[in-house]
């Protein structure tokens, strides 16, 4: 579902002018997953050549799992804010799991 100015911005500073720049759509997991997953996401921008979007947002205490143009990556909590910088043409498809609802998929969680 696409989000729009009347969804919360969950972190997303400027929310405003962020969606004039990109789109975003959060989509709720099957009711089986909902004890681990709090939502997948997708982020689609499509830039004028030489535009530059940098998004501040606010850091929240759960696990990404995001696959990007350059890539699969696994973001944790980074911080009180971080910033992404998109430009050109792209998409991401994410998983934002609840606090804590990685840790079933982490091997070797405690070296044992």
């Amino acid at each position: 579902m696409r989000v729009t100015l009347k969804d919360p911005a969950n972190g997303i500073l400027d929310f405003p002018r962020a969606l004039r720049r990109f789109a975003l759509q959060r989509s709720p997991p099957a009711a089986d997953l909902e004890p681990w997953i709090n939502c997948y996401w997708v982020v689609t921008w499509d830039l004028p050549e030489g535009q530059v979007h940098e998004q501040t947002n606010l850091s929240h205490s759960s696990v990404n799992a995001a696959i990007e143009p350059g890539g699969a990556f696994i973001y944790g909590v980074p911080g009180k804010v971080f910033v992404r910088r998109i430009a050109g043409r792209g998409r991401v498809f994410g998983t934002k799991f609840r606090p804590e609802g990685f840790f079933p998929f982490m091997e070797d969680r405690c070296g044992d």
